[in-house]
Order: structure tokens, then C-alpha cells, then sequence
């Protein structure tokens, strides 16, 4: 008996302790192609720009349709949204503000892009709501991935 309840602590303190990592759901628009991507045009993820609840001229969004202005030549490539991988989060780092920009540049470099705009983050810049403030919600960032053109 003992034994058995020996092996149930180990299996639910185990279990309970799995990492809690980052997870990037991107959706692209216009005509689908899940595989498109463009060449990178920028040296490194942290080289893509982030326009935090803003977006550069040439950018229109109204209603959640993001369009580009008559008279420039940006390309919208989709949307980012961060989320977490489940897990138990008390013994890791908690997300942070900085964790969810780094987390939108990587996955629009990855698509071509070189700027996020209109980016969005749950959660502050040190998080000290903790892990019940972030684990409770279903998207911790989002962003609209394209390429700005000069």
C-alpha cells in the first residue's frame, strides 16, 4: 500500500512540474498557401520591428481588417497569436512582456517578415501577477506579421 501511494505522489508531483514553454500560431491571409514564406530581409529575428499597439503610415485598421494604403507597397503576411504549451508553470520563469515580442519577431522573421505592428502582450513587463495571472488566459500576445516596404 504504501508502495502504490509512494508511486501516485511521484506520478502527480511529476507530472505537475512539466515545463510550460511558448507556442506561435500563425494563420497567414489573402490566397492560402500555409507554406508560403519570403526570403528573409532582415539579418536576425531580433532585427524585425515591433510597433506596439501602433502600426508605420501606410497601414489601415479598421474592424480587426488590417489593409494597406493606396500609394505604398507594405505586404501583409498574417497574424501571430502567443500562447503557452501546457504545463505547470510554479517552478519556471514567468512570461514576461519581453518574452512575447521576442516570440512574434522570431515567428515573423521565420515567415519573411520585417515588422510586427499592432503588437499585443497580456502580460507586463515583469509579470508580477505570477503564474495564476498569466496561466489563466488563452492568448498572451498577437501581432500582425508583414513587410514593410521603404
Amino acid at each position: 500500500m504504501r508502495f502504490a501511494i509512494s508511486v501516485i505522489f511521484v506520478l502527480i508531483f511529476t507530472v505537475s512540474c512539466s515545463p510550460v514553454g511558448i507556442k506561435r500560431l500563425y494563420s497567414s491571409v489573402g490566397e492560402y498557401n500555409p507554406d508560403q514564406t519570403y526570403k528573409a530581409i532582415v539579418k536576425n529575428p531580433g532585427k524585425v520591428r515591433i510597433f506596439y499597439d501602433s502600426a508605420p503610415a501606410g497601414f489601415s485598421l479598421a474592424k480587426n481588417v488590417l489593409s494597406v494604403e493606396e500609394g505604398y507597397n507594405h505586404k501583409i503576411l498574417g497574424t501571430i497569436k502567443i500562447d503557452l504549451t501546457p504545463g505547470y508553470c510554479y517552478r519556471e520563469p514567468h512570461i514576461t512582456k519581453k518574452d512575447v515580442m521576442k516570440a512574434l519577431q522570431e515567428e515573423t522573421y521565420k515567415k519573411g517578415g520585417n515588422a510586427v505592428i499592432f503588437a499585443y502582450s497580456a502580460v507586463g513587463d515583469t509579470n508580477e501577477g505570477g503564474c495564476d495571472f498569466s496561466y489563466s488566459r488563452s492568448v498572451f500576445g498577437f501581432g500582425w506579421a508583414v513587410i514593410m516596404e521603404k
